[in-house]
C-alpha cells in the first residue's frame, strides 16, 4: 500500500472540531468565438489537370463553454497531491472519517506517534498537527500501522482510498 495520507491539516481540522474547506476545483471558462473569415486562394492546377479556384472560407464558430470536472474527476483536476487529497476526502467524508480514524488509533499508540503527537493528533482535545507529529503520521502509515489502514482500505475506507488512487493524487506534486 503507497502512502496516502499527505495532508494532516485536514485531519487536525477534522478532529479539532473546526470544519474542512472545500477545495476549490479550478476551472476556466472560454467563450469566445474564434472565426476565420480570410480567404485563402490557390490557383495552381491539380495533378488531374483540374483548377482548384481556392475561395473556401472557414465561418464556423467554436465555443468553450468551459465546465469544469465535478465530483471525483473534480480531484483529478487539481495540481497538488494535497489538494486532491482534500477533494476526496470532503466528496467521501464519512470514508475519509474512518481513515482518520484508523490511522490516529494507531498512530496514537505508545511506540507509534504518541509522543510526537502527544499536543496535537493524539492530545485529549486534538489540535491540527504540527510538523513533527505530521512527519510521524505520514510515516507510520507504511510501518506500524499499516496493516490497519489496508484492513480499512478494504472496508469502510474504500471510497476514499479508491478516489485517491482513481484520481492519481499521489502522483500530483
Amino acid at each position: 500500500m503507497r502512502q496516502v495520507f499527505g495532508l494532516v491539516f485536514v485531519l487536525g481540522a477534522t478532529l479539532a472540531g473546526t470544519a474542512v474547506g472545500v477545495v476549490g476545483c479550478s476551472s476556466s471558462e472560454d467563450t469566445g468565438t474564434i472565426t476565420d473569415t480570410g480567404v485563402k486562394k490557390d490557383t495552381g492546377a491539380t495533378t488531374e489537370g483540374g483548377t482548384d479556384t481556392g475561395t473556401g472560407t472557414d465561418t464556423g464558430t467554436k465555443t468553450d463553454t468551459g465546465t469544469p470536472p465535478t465530483g471525483d474527476e473534480a480531484c483529478g483536476a487539481e495540481t497538488t497531491n494535497n489538494k486532491c487529497q482534500a477533494c476526496c476526502a470532503t466528496n467521501h467524508k464519512a470514508a475519509y472519517d474512518a481513515f482518520a480514524t484508523a490511522l490516529l488509533t494507531c498512530a496514537c499508540k505508545a511506540g507509534n506517534c504518541a509522543t510526537d503527537c502527544a499536543t496535537t493528533a493524539c492530545a485529549a482535545t486534538p489540535a491540527t498537527a504540527d510538523a513533527k507529529c505530521t512527519t510521524c503520521l505520514n510515516t507510520i502509515q507504511g510501518t506500524a500501522c499499516k496493516a490497519d489502514l489496508t484492513a480499512c482500505a478494504g472496508a469502510a475506507c474504500k471510497d476514499f482510498f479508491t478516489c485517491i488512487a482513481d484520481q492519481a493524487c499521489n502522483d500530483k506534486g
